[in-house]
């Protein structure tokens, strides 16, 4: 991933503090099935045989990744996205099982190096939002950050879901993450989301 990643310099602080603010998400954005026309007892499972299932296990086994739900629905068809559910879930629109294995290879790895790199927020969230997500993250160390943005109370409200959401072993990585951040040049929020999706297309 060294090796293919767009990154620019200044855009590693943003990065690991978006990874690290990932395990907090679910008590942020909790997962939302039915939005998709599902429940949680649609969920594909490794036993199932479903061949985008065995397609899907192959890839977490090469990119190193731990459980994660798959889910097929029909509310839409566009991109794959993900749902902030432990364990993580993956939600493929109806259409892409019907593609090539090749195909369904190429859109399953781009969200997957998401997930291994910890920034699949962006395969979930609006550019708005992952900004907001930042803040949040920051103000966990610093109350102050961000402080003319609108919305105030939107965002302390996000700062305290975010922080009581993380795991306690995480907790210690976003402090660090955040103070590494706070000084640091920040890249523009497109511009940086842009280097990160054609990380994942070049993976």
């Amino acid at each position: 991933i060294r090796l293919l990643d767009a990154a620019v310099p200044e855009d590693a602080a943003t990065t690991r503090l978006l990874a690290c603010a990932a395990p907090g998400l679910e008590r942020v954005y909790p997962p939302n099935f039915e939005q998709y026309g599902l429940s949680k007892s649609d969920r594909i499972g490794p036993r199932s045989g479903h061949p985008t299932r065995m397609l899907v296990d192959r890839l977490t086994r090469v990119l190193g990744l731990g459980e994660l739900d798959l889910y097929v629905h029909r509310a839409h068809s566009g991109a794959i996205e993900v749902e902030f559910a432990d364990p993580l879930a993956i939600m493929v629109p109806a259409h892409v099982v019907s593609l090539s294995e090749s195909q369904q290879a190429f859109l399953l790895g781009r969200v997957l190096v998401d997930v291994m790199r910890g920034v699949h927020a962006v395969d979930k969230l609006a550019p708005s939002a992952v900004g907001e997500i930042l803040i949040a993250a920051m103000r966990t160390v610093d109350p102050t950050f961000g402080g003319g943005q609108a919305r105030g109370e939107y965002l302390e409200n996000l700062t305290k879901n975010l922080y009581r959401g993380l795991p306690r072993r995480a907790r210690k990585p976003l402090e660090e993450a955040a103070a590494a951040y706070g000084p640091s040049p920040k890249p523009r929020l497109d511009d940086w989301l842009a280097r990160v999706r054609k990380t994942s297309t070049r993976a």
